[in-house]
């Protein structure tokens, strides 16, 4: 691949950038540490991570035995290789009209950042940084069912303390697709041209009152140009806050991922309400109209949606419940979910303990409900977790078990996991799973 083949190429100068700012600066970096962590599972093999250094700097490396991967991360604050994700701006175009009002992306600083998990699902890349006022990326990653592959040059600039204004500008190329027949019938053999979107997001806020928005044009050759706006203003007063949120594309818009966005309008309300400081209430209603595609079942209709939500927790008890209840025009076929939850427990400084229930309708008939069980204690240095999940669906039965136990002696965590699964299915054989893990931790 393309980007593959300029990492090859350009390792050794990356390195070098990445590492010059530790040895041409004076300032006193804080204090490097050393983290080993190991897990060996009985079916997925061994996990290592290895890493040295601080917030500042660091150089990690992991190694997957399953999937026989050794991946290389080094990471400064002027520059970065290896697995890195999106945030603020340049995740919201990756997946545009897709966020809830409130979202916490829409007042994110726009940034490519280490993806430091030991199992890191973030993507391939390289960042270099000029501060705020200028910086680069090239990154890629491949699933399944997505592919990406793009590079562009984004910049932050903050005003004041309430006003933070982004800009990226990005280029990619639309994938191939059209064996998974999400398509236009007519785009089948168009497939491969370069995208450049241009992006922009400006948000304004105080603790009553705020504002934001964005906008982005891709611009590529055969088709019209694509666009996504947002804005999302928000108002508090008292204990409540509401955000309100109207969002869209238009059909020829494609995403980094080369793939054409479906939502093409979105517009909702969120209100969160917390009258006591143990009490905590939740409202949000969310509409879509979707694009109609040719190639596509999946797209053209409409989606309605309301949730609420309640969580009382004074003192060391803990309870609350929630609703969704979600309508689904698609293809002349209309349907209606809800899902139900509720818990109770207790909390405290030793120990916890919560019961969960949850139910699941279609078209106002149940298809499954779902017992959860959740315990802990953690006793100085030992701390014990359980959880005993039961799903009961209308053709299967699933019941899971995991057992946890770790010690911590000092600077060193051993870690111990017992996980079981019982499934259960009507005209097919009954399956039971069991699989074992244990891990070290060690900070020096």
């Amino acid at each position: 691949m393309l980007y593959t083949k300029m990492y090859k190429t350009k390792t050794l100068v990356i390195i070098f950038l990445a590492l010059f700012p530790m040895f041409a600066f004076s300032q006193k970096p804080p204090k490097p540490e050393l983290l080993l962590r190991t897990r060996m599972n009985s079916e997925k093999g061994t996990e290592n991570l290895v890493s040295v250094g601080n917030s500042r700097y660091q150089i990690l490396f992991m190694d997957y035995r399953e999937a026989d991967k050794q991946i290389l991360n080094i990471y400064t604050p002027y520059a970065a290789i290896g697995r890195i994700s999106s945030h603020g701006l340049l995740r919201e175009i990756r997946n545009p009209a897709a966020h809830n009002p409130g979202s916490q992306i829409f007042r994110e600083r726009t940034r490519i950042a280490p993806d430091r998990r030991l199992r890191s699902t973030g993507n391939s890349g390289v960042r270099l940084d000029a501060g705020n006022l200028l910086s680069g990326f090239i990154e890629e990653g491949e699933s399944r069912f997505s592919y990406l592959a793009w590079k562009g040059l984004y910049s932050t600039h903050l005003f004041g303390k309430n006003a933070l204004i982004n800009i990226a500008a990005t280029e990619y190329y639309e994938r191939d697709d059209s064996n998974r027949n999400i398509w236009y019938s007519d785009r089948k053999n168009r497939y491969g041209r370069e995208v450049t979107n241009i992006a922009a997001s400006a948000s304004y806020g105080t603790r009553k009152y705020g504002i934001s928005g964005a906008g982005s044009v891709c611009f590529y050759k055969g088709a019209d140009n694509g666009l996504y706006f947002r804005l999302s203003p928000y108002v508090r007063y008292s204990f409540i806050r509401l955000d309100f949120l109207v969002s869209g594309t238009n059909e020829d818009y494609i995403r980094p991922d080369g793939a054409l966005s479906s939502t093409a309008f979105r517009k909702g309300v969120a209100a969160t309400m917390t009258p006591a400081p143990w009490l905590r209430i939740n409202c949000r209603y969310v509409t879509d109209i979707l694009h109609k595609k040719e190639s596509d079942i999946r797209y053209g209709g409409y989606t309605e949606e309301l949730f609420g939500s309640i969580v009382f927790r004074p003192w060391f008890f803990e309870s609350g419940a929630s609703v969704r209840y979600r309508d689904i025009y698609r293809d002349n076929n209309f349907n209606n979910y809800i899902n139900t939850t509720a818990f109770i427990g207790v909390r405290t400084g030793f120990g916890k303990i919560v019961f969960e229930k949850r139910d699941t309708f279609e078209d106002y008939e149940k298809i499954s409900q779902t017992y959860r069980l959740e315990a802990g204690a953690w006793v100085k240095n030992v701390n014990f977790y359980m959880l005993w999940r039961l799903r009961d669906g209308v053709n299967e039965k699933e019941i899971h078990t995991t057992a946890r136990v770790r010690v911590r002696i000092k600077n060193v965590s051993l870690f111990s996991e017992y996980k079981t699964t019982f499934i259960e299915r009507q005209n097919r054989p009954n399956r039971n799973l069991a699989e074992y893990t244990i891990g070290l931790d060690a900070r020096f």
